[in-house]
């Protein structure tokens, strides 16, 4: 995706039992760690860089980490999700 490429791998979701290894969706896409904050301003800027295009009319979000993976992640991620 076009936004990843600003991505930073500090805001990727490390694995709790093993802190070296992130979270990827398909093995290729960093899970979001949302307890970031630089994260979240990250997040919500390409949010609102997309709607600033005229043929956009919204923003769709995926649950993708609404999975049982989510045991994982390490503490406080899911509230912050």
């Amino acid at each position: 995706y076009e936004a990843n490429k600003s991505f930073q791998l500090d805001w990727a979701t490390r694995k709790r039992k093993n802190p070296d290894k992130y979270f990827k969706f398909m093995n290729r896409y960093y899970y979001y760690d949302h307890r970031n904050l630089d994260f979240r301003a990250w997040w919500i800027n390409r949010a609102l860089e997309m709607l600033d295009n005229e043929h956009i009319d919204g923003v769709f979000v995926d649950g993708i980490c609404a999975t049982p993976n989510r045991r994982g992640y390490g503490k406080g991620y899911e509230q912050a999700y």
